[in-house]
């Protein structure tokens, strides 16, 4: 059995699908589809992009950053759309990401080749539509204050795809691009004046232009954070996010 088909066989059944249904769609979605070879789309092929900030630890002495993301990433692939009323009401199901297509997003500004990205799930709604949130760790190099009585450090992110140009991939804001309604309280640095924003790069060697996926923030302790609360006596507002999920309403 193709290994595509396996894994969203098992995937779906574990969220109590119809075998029968399950396999006629399998059987139908995986005929002459390749992981290798991109959802092809007449105006290219559009990607939104961001990211959820989990925790962050700076290194003072070499204003080093490592940073705990969760990436979201949403694109269309019309290989793998189905209409549910042909298959059980099948809504929507997942495989391991390595076994479907899915964009050439890398950390430009990755310190020493240090990006580390966890290898999961990706979620196929049945419209063709796939969410996918791998969990990844960055290490960057931030930008210290001019000031030497602020201990804010100044950060960024700069990803984009590898091979893909504007053409051929567009890159659009997942949401408003950057969220830090999952972030940790128990980490000892907080992340503030949180920005994203798309890009388009020149590049000497190619014709065209290359989109990219840019965010800029603040990094600062959060002993001294919270020292400045209490002198300023606002408010700290704490978020629960409703779901880790992009997708919890489909």
């Amino acid at each position: 059995m193709h290994l595509l088909v396996l894994a969203l066989l098992v995937a779906a059944i574990a969220d109590g699908a119809d075998i029968a249904n399950l396999s006629k769609l399998y059987k139908d979605k995986s005929k002459d589809f390749s992981r290798h070879v991109e959802p092809l789309q007449p105006d290219g092929i559009e990607v939104k992009a961001g990211l959820a900030f989990v925790c962050a630890r700076l290194d003072k002495e070499t204003h080093v950053l490592t940073t705990r993301v969760h990436e979201r990433y949403s694109w269309t692939d019309a290989r793998i759309t189905w209409k549910p009323a042909e298959y059980g009401g099948i809504q929507k199901t997942s495989s391991p990401a390595s076994l479907v297509w899915h964009p050439d997003i890398r950390l430009f500004n990755s310190f020493a080749n240090s990006e580390e990205r966890d290898d999961v799930n990706a979620v196929h709604l049945a419209d063709g539509t796939t969410i996918w949130v791998p969990p990844a760790v960055y290490t960057t190099l931030c930008k210290p204050s001019d000031d030497d009585d602020d201990p804010t450090v100044h950060c960024h992110f700069s990803l984009g795809s590898w091979t893909f140009d504007t053409p051929s991939l567009h890159l659009d804001l997942f949401g408003t691009g950057a969220d830090t309604s999952m972030y940790l309280e128990e980490c000892p640095y907080v992340v503030k004046n949180v920005k994203a924003s798309i890009s388009h790069t020149k590049y000497d060697c190619c014709e065209n232009t290359f989109d990219k996926f840019d965010i800029t923030f603040d990094v600062v302790e959060r002993s001294h954070e919270e020292k400045e609360e209490e002198l300023s006596h606002d408010e700290k507002t704490h978020y629960t996010p409703s779901c880790r999920w992009p997708h919890c309403d489909d």
